[in-house]
């Protein structure tokens, strides 16, 4: 069931719409984030002998570094003596390729942006060009207007906050990968509480997404209202109804700053809550850790 694909398109809807624009070429952007992981954690990694040295008087210990003494013991193997001006070179060199890998990362995906935003309005384009004119009189004209124009930046935003999240999540994998080799059940509890407060941010994205949903039906509502206010001035100017329509409008207005300021009470819970939930999971897992294992 795992590899049905109806299931893997429910499972990750984000991604293959994507990729339905993007193709391949998706797959090399994350390539490319797991380079400039890999390199970020190798780079935090040399961290480990330099609070040694510091901590034991210059002295390096690979067997303290679990199963990543093989960074160590590779430089020793290069020839490179590990003292502190050597373990300074060696992590501000990957750091340094971290950074140019990370370069080429954002200019590629602003790349993918243009071609993906480009394809999406020509497609629309398209799409709006072979409706019947039966079934554009009957259309609503308002969402037409903010889904060709309001909603395109608003998908060009997803688009971005998407790639950023892919790439938080392989240096999130690589931190974990590095975190098993060193201690592995200190690792465990680090998944553990990731995964109950992930619990707590399903819940708060279950109500963004209802009132991210309730913002777009609004606003096409409310771009029709603007339309029909615009097209027909001179008659409601006439007709002395003008203030009428005006406070339908107003109407619109207010519900759109309602979604608007339920979205931005969502967003500042998460911002907000992010680092407090990050030290309480921390601070139970030292505990346990120390305590009970």
């Amino acid at each position: 069931m795992i590899f049905n694909k109806k299931y893997l398109k429910k499972k990750f809807t984000s991604f293959f719409y994507f990729y339905s624009y993007l193709k391949n070429k998706i797959f090399i952007a994350i390539i490319l984030s797991l380079v400039v992981g890999i390199l970020d954690g190798f780079g935090l990694a040399m961290f480990l002998p330099l609070l040694q040295m510091v901590s034991d008087g210059g002295q390096v210990d690979s067997d303290s570094l679990g199963n990543l003494s093989f960074l160590v013991e590779n430089l020793e193997n290069l020839g490179v003596s590990l003292d502190l001006f050597n373990v300074l070179i060696v992590m501000t060199t990957f750091f340094i390729f971290k950074g140019i890998a990370q370069y080429f990362t954002r200019v590629y995906r602003i790349i993918l942006q243009q071609g993906f935003v480009r394809q999406m309005r020509v497609k629309m384009l398209n799409s709006l060009n072979e409706i019947s004119f039966k079934f554009f009189a009957k259309s609503d004209v308002g969402r037409i207007q903010n889904t060709m124009t309001g909603e395109v930046e608003k998908v060009t935003a997803a688009y971005n906050f998407y790639f950023q999240s892919i790439e938080q999540f392989i240096l999130v994998m690589v931190y974990m990968g590095f975190t098993l080799f060193i201690d592995f059940q200190f690792a465990i509890l680090v998944i553990i509480g990731g995964s109950l407060t992930n619990l707590i941010y399903k819940i708060i994205y279950k109500y963004t997404k209802n009132a991210s949903r309730a913002l777009t039906k609004d606003t096409n509502y409310y771009q029709g209202q603007v339309i029909q206010h615009v097209s027909n001035y001179k008659y409601l100017k006439a007709t002395g109804l003008i203030n009428k329509f005006g406070n339908k409008l107003k109407l619109s207005i207010e519900k759109i700053e309602i979604n608007r300021k339920k979205l931005g009470i969502l967003s500042s819970i998460m911002s907000a809550s992010r680092e407090p939930l990050l030290i309480i999971v921390v601070s139970i897992i030292i505990l346990v850790h120390t305590k009970i294992i």
